[in-house]
């Protein structure tokens, strides 16, 4: 099968599965924002980590994408943040199938551009999901991580969040103003990542901590041993990663500083080593560490897939045959829209309803 055929086919599947799948199952759980909030997050993580459990199921049949892994597990089970070199926008895509290996990626949440919650179906999949979208003005970041952080501790749930400390994506332009950040703040250059920001990790580390939901810290260097594509338009194109290299290292929170200062510190000399790391690694094309244990992840792939295989015939055969569930369809992205354009995203509405009608109680 040609590339380009593979990367159509990929895009075709993904983007009808996410009409056809998860996406009409999720509008009947949205009273439960309103009846429990608990169990509103539990049953949407749900329904949204088998789409997710798709992508990586592509990824290795239609991508032919080998993932090496080495360093420490990952435990799907704990509270987390996840700090990660940002080498492509498709990272965080890429990600997914490394987690996939350790369990679930149901309480995964990333740390993404505004922009990609606009996007239709995708985007609203990701707000439902509660992915935090970053403004990139820190005064408005920091209202947003507040209330979603203070809404996950709330109601007593543990997330996974995956932040990219660099900000953006390595190219030439962020590598060139990096340049620039190093020497202006009488910082070494570095070739294979960018300087971190560091003060959203300090406030995403202090929050979490004060919220008890932080139980480790992974530190994740992503390499690109073959090709590197670099984006969406890529994956359209059946130019997916031959390799995806990732190293972990796992932290205890109690070995993190807990002064601010120090804790930036901390994050800035963890790239210092990324840089090391990877300069090693583009020249031996592997990491040098032996690798942990991984999970079989075929037979819950396999179950996934026939799932939203017989979900999406049943839901085509409706929407052909039935005219009620065209209106339903139809209802639901009008719901979508609306609830984009009031209330700026499903993201911030279940939060929002929250704090009116049950914060208050407390």
């Amino acid at each position: 099968m040609s590339p380009i055929i593979r990367g159509l086919l990929f895009s075709i599947i993904i983007c009808s599965a996410a009409v056809l799948g998860p996406f009409p199952l999720l509008c009947p759980l949205m009273p439960l924002m309103i009846i429990n909030p608990p169990i509103y997050r539990r049953l949407t993580d749900i329904v949204i980590s088998t789409w997710f459990t798709l992508v990586v199921m592509l990824m290795d049949k239609l991508g032919n994408i080998k993932v090496v892994i080495t360093g420490d597990a990952i435990d799907c089970n704990e509270g987390s943040l996840i700090i990660m070199n940002h080498r492509t926008r498709l990272d965080w895509m890429h990600f997914f199938t490394c987690i996939q290996r350790f369990g679930s990626p149901r309480t995964l949440k990333v740390m993404l551009k505004k922009l990609l919650k606009y996007i239709p179906i995708a985007g609203w999949g990701m707000q439902v999901g509660q992915f935090i979208f970053v403004h990139r003005k820190w005064d408005i970041d920091r209202m947003v991580f507040d209330k979603i952080l203070s809404y996950f501790s709330d109601i007593n749930y543990k997330p996974q969040i995956l932040l990219f400390p660099e900000g953006t994506d390595f190219c030439e332009k962020s590598r060139a103003s990096s340049y620039r950040f190093a020497e202006k703040n009488g910082l070494p250059p570095y070739d294979y990542v960018l300087h971190p920001r560091t003060t959203g990790f300090t406030f995403m580390i202090d929050k979490m901590r004060t919220g008890g939901m932080l139980d480790a810290v992974y530190d994740v260097t992503v390499g690109y041993p073959c090709n590197i594509p670099h984006g969406e338009p890529d994956i359209v194109v059946g130019n997916f990663a031959k390799e995806v290299h990732f190293h972990i290292r796992r932290h205890d929170p109690h070995t993190l500083p807990t002064d601010q200062t120090q804790l930036a510190e901390w994050c800035m000399n963890r790239w210092q080593e990324k840089e090391q790391i990877l300069q090693q690694f583009y020249q031996d094309k592997q990491f040098n560490h032996p690798s942990p244990p991984v999970i079989d992840t075929e037979p819950i792939m396999q179950q996934i897939a026939i799932f939203l295989i017989i979900n999406m015939t049943m839901a085509l055969v409706m929407i052909y045959y039935i005219s009620v569930v065209r209106w339903y369809f139809l209802l639901c992205i009008l719901c979508h829209v609306i609830i984009e354009r009031k209330f700026s995203g499903f993201d911030l509405l279940q939060v929002n309803i929250y704090n009116r009608l049950f914060k208050r109680r407390n």
